[in-house]
């Protein structure tokens, strides 16, 4: 029993002289911003071993041990989803004899604070997810009050499309709240080095984390490769214009001698990351450099729009002072916008919804002409530029972030769209002038789309504009089959007010049924001749080639000649309520040719709502 004793007693004084706790962070009395991340590192000193069993944390009370990673130098965790107050954090170790050491830190969550994040996903909870979410543990975060971005990590991605390796933007999305599902709908962005190679990450660091208070960079360090998964020589042929094109052979699947440095960086209060290459000459001779981007934007439910033409998917963009990528169905509310900063001569080409930026370097000389690159890159020397990516609401206010981010004078338009003196949801209000770049009818400048309160205000460079106004389903404004042009002039650090309204429309409500009046599946054809028409946009490159855009949404564009609307139901076999222009049409209901066809003729009228209920039968078993 003594010698026992002895033991007992030798043990308590060895734990507690040897072995220490200590929270490095949070610090004690620390703030943090609401919807940051609270990175926890508690520290062991001491002989005695620590482990699983022997260590226990508390948050406010609540057992969090489970949430932390811990060996024998410490133990760390990652709180998320904090709530605004005052928080007390408690770790302690407990020795084989029931003797404890502990360390108490509070902290405080401030809501409103800006803050910007980076780290490597260790937790799925990290992860944005949506349809086009692509990102997985081991890729990385960058996340502030705004928005969220993923970066692949080093190695092959076996469905990559355009993003093939590591070190690429592959997932964006708002921020959201807590619980709020992911909605990223961008699927990838990578580097365009000499117009068939991309960059490949060989190694990825997290330069800042954010816990500074300041921004958040991530690193990525690589050579070029190949892009096999898409090749631009069969882009172009895929063409099929009456004009030769062709990479220049400089540049045809041509492996070349440089280092690529690529830098992220996102600032609190951000809702854009800056991307930074930089490329480094290892070769002995001068190296040409086409450089720019793939951007696949429009795999979810995206429209594209570049300044110049308006809405649409044209085969060439002859200038890039931006793009933007606008949710509709699913993702609307939600825009992704594409920023350069060397805008002179930039262009871009697309086609089978990937889009190809040349960056300070006309497109069209380069495919049709072979004219050689501008950047020549001397032996040792680094040549570096800088674009942007966008989260955003609409094409406005990836707007508002390019005007931002070029540092250049804005006065604020702002107004409401009404129908029948009731705010209109969901309007597009197009910024326009009339007379537009290569014979076009107009030059499409932005896009702003009203919210619940039917409500759009954003910045704009000071000049004189017009706007027009449209919703599908309403009639224009003029009563006829193009919209009003209402005159706005924008003054330096000025507010204009435009307040526009939307004549009344009628509404169309379509119901489908099996032979039993059982719900089915099933696809409504509206007949007839649309009173609101498109308002197309279309620009002539030497009298070559059209390059066909709109002035307001994929949507309202060409459609199937004397169908107004097509409206698809699903298993309950309604439509809801659809808005509809008033006037004479034909309702034709299918559901391919095992089935019968219904038809019937209806009438639209304004502030009234129209039902048609289909019956169809199997005919073919």
């Amino acid at each position: 029993m003594k010698i026992g004793y002895v033991l007992a007693i030798g043990w308590l004084v060895l734990f507690s002289a040897c072995t220490e706790i200590v929270i490095v962070a949070p610090e004690d009395g620390s703030q943090w911003a609401e919807g940051a991340n609270v990175d926890v590192i508690i520290g062991f000193s001491g002989s005695v071993p620590v482990n699983e069993s022997t260590f226990s944390a508390s948050l406010n009370g609540e057992n969090i041990t489970p949430l932390f990673t811990v060996d024998p130098a410490g133990a760390t965790a990652v709180l998320t989803a904090i709530d605004a107050g005052e928080h007390a954090l408690g770790v302690s170790i407990r020795s084989v004899l029931g003797q404890t050491v502990s360390d108490l830190a509070s902290f405080e969550v401030i809501p409103g604070v800006a803050f910007a994040a980076a780290r490597e996903i260790v937790d799925e909870d990290d992860l944005i997810g949506g349809p086009m979410a692509r990102g997985r543990p081991g890729d990385y975060l960058m996340a502030n009050d705004k928005i969220r971005v993923i970066i692949s990590d080093v190695g092959r991605d076996p469905v990559g499309f355009v993003a093939p390796y590591g070190g690429h933007i592959i997932d964006a999305d708002l921020a959201r709240g807590p619980g709020e599902p992911g909605n990223d709908q961008f699927m990838a962005m990578s580097h365009m080095i000499n117009i068939e190679g991309t960059f490949n990450a060989t190694d990825i660091q997290v330069i800042n984390d954010g816990s500074n208070g300041g921004a958040a960079i991530v690193r990525a360090t690589g050579l070029d490769d190949s892009l096999d998964y898409i090749n631009a020589s069969q882009l172009i042929q895929a063409v099929g214009m009456s004009i030769p094109l062709s990479v220049p052979a400089s540049a045809d699947d041509m492996d070349i001698p440089v280092e690529i440095v690529v830098d992220y960086t996102l600032n609190p209060a951000d809702n854009y990351v800056k991307i930074k290459t930089s490329v480094k000459n290892i070769g002995s001779g001068l190296q040409g450099l086409y450089y720019g981007d793939y951007i696949v934007g429009a795999a979810g439910e995206l429209d594209q729009f570049v300044p110049g033409i308006g809405f649409g998917e044209p085969l060439a963009r002859l200038s890039l002072d931006f793009i933007a990528f606008r949710g509709e169905g699913h993702a609307k509310g939600l825009a992704y916008g594409y920023i350069p900063t060397i805008t002179r001569d930039s262009t871009a080409f697309s086609e089978t919804g990937v889009m190809v930026t040349s960056l300070g370097q006309n497109v069209v000389g380069v495919l049709l002409l072979g004219v050689p690159p501008k950047v020549q890159i001397l032996p040792g020397s680094v040549f570096s530029y800088e674009r942007y990516l966008v989260v955003g609401e609409d094409v406005a206010s990836i707007k508002d972030a390019q005007l931002e981010i070029l540092g250049l004078s804005t006065g604020i338009l702002q107004g409401t769209v009404t129908v029948a003196g009731e705010p209109l949801e969901g309007a597009t209000v197009a910024v326009v002038n009339e007379g537009g770049p290569n014979d076009s009818s107009y030059d499409v400048l932005s896009a702003f789309e009203t919210d619940e309160d039917g409500r759009f205000q954003g910045n704009l460079t000071p000049a004189n504009y017009q706007l027009m106004v449209a919703k599908d389903g309403y009639p224009y404004d003029s009563g006829t089959t193009t919209p009003n042009l209402t005159f706005v002039t924008i003054n330096p650090g000025a507010t204009t007010e435009a307040n526009l309204s939307l004549p009344e429309t009628g509404s169309l409500r379509v119901t489908a049924a099996d032979v039993t009046g059982a719900p089915i599946p099933a696809k409504a054809s509206i007949v007839g001749f649309d009173p609101s028409p498109p308002v197309p946009n279309v620009q002539s490159v030497l009298g070559l080639l059209e390059l066909k855009g709109s002035v307001f949404d994929d949507d309202r564009g060409e459609g199937v000649f004397g169908v107004a609307k097509a409206i698809f139901m699903g298993m309950d076999g309604d439509s809801g309520e659809i808005p509809i222009e008033p006037g004479p049409y034909e309702v034709f209901v299918s559901r391919g040719p095992e089935y019968s066809l219904f038809s019937e003729t209806i009438g639209i009228s304004a502030g009234a709502l129209t039902t048609s209920q289909a019956q169809i039968a199997r005919v073919i078993d």
